[in-house]
């Protein structure tokens, strides 16, 4: 069996491929606004002095839904450090993340001199 061809006039077909591009337009337009909301809370977190580091259940670290590095994040806090008006890390667990791992990431941040406030998950 093969595949079934569908023929169309030009004027059909020219129709049809202008509906498509209308839909996919609609759908790009519809889906910037879930885009920006999603960054809105690091946004406001960066506007108040705040660098908001993720934590995942499996204990990596992530900025701006970034994955990051140890090496990375030590460059981000220096850059934050130099800016004016900034003023702490704040750790964002994510369900099922280990006390353990947001102890040990609390202590390493505050033996480096940086102020942390923890955003714990709702339940």
């Amino acid at each position: 069996m093969g595949l079934a061809v569908i023929r169309h006039s030009p004027r059909r077909a020219a129709a049809l491929a202008l509906l498509w591009s209308l839909a996919g337009l609609t759908i790009g337009w519809m889906a910037a606004p879930l885009l920006l909301a999603s960054q809105r809370p690091w946004r406001r977190a960066a506007a108040e002095g705040v660098i908001s580091l993720q934590i995942s259940p499996d204990g990596r670290l992530q900025l701006l839904g970034r994955p990051l590095d140890r090496r990375q994040l030590d460059q981000r806090l220096q850059q934050a450090r130099r800016q004016p008006g900034w003023r702490a890390v704040r750790l964002l667990p994510a369900p099922g993340v280990p006390w353990g791992r947001v102890l040990q990431l609390r202590a390493q941040l505050e033996q480096g001199g940086w102020p942390v406030e923890l955003q714990l998950p709702s339940p």
